[in-house]
């Protein structure tokens, strides 16, 4: 059973890494916070999540952040920080823009470390 945990954690990471690695190369555009919420996570934890939306060629495309869970104060407080119309540097595939990323390296003077 350990075993098996262990498996599917490694392939999630792995996963999680080589998607950041692949957005790492995509574009980069501004974007905006539509909105934000607090979301339950589960054993007394909560999650930042901001929805936002990018222009490319009079087209808006959509996308959502996730922070890491928090405890509730920390999150609130966090989420405060995503106010609507605040902006967001978004990475996007040229090819298909409906793919996109909010990359923490992109966002320094973010508050909120997101869940890449």
């Amino acid at each position: 059973m350990f075993l098996d945990t262990f498996l599917i954690w490694l392939v999630k990471v792995i996963r999680k890494c080589l998607r950041i690695r692949r957005a790492q190369k995509w574009s980069i555009v501004e974007g905006k916070v539509q909105r934000s919420q607090i979301i339950e996570d589960g054993f007394n934890k909560y999650r930042p999540v901001a929805d936002y939306s990018f222009v490319l060629s009079g087209e808006t495309y959509y996308g959502q952040a996730r922070s890491y869970p928090q405890n509730n104060e920390v999150a609130a407080d966090l989420a405060d920080t995503l106010a609507p119309e605040s902006s967001l540097m978004i990475r996007y595939n040229r090819a298909d823009p409906y793919k996109n990323m909010v990359l923490n390296r992109d966002n320094p003077a973010a508050r909120v470390y997101f869940d890449e």
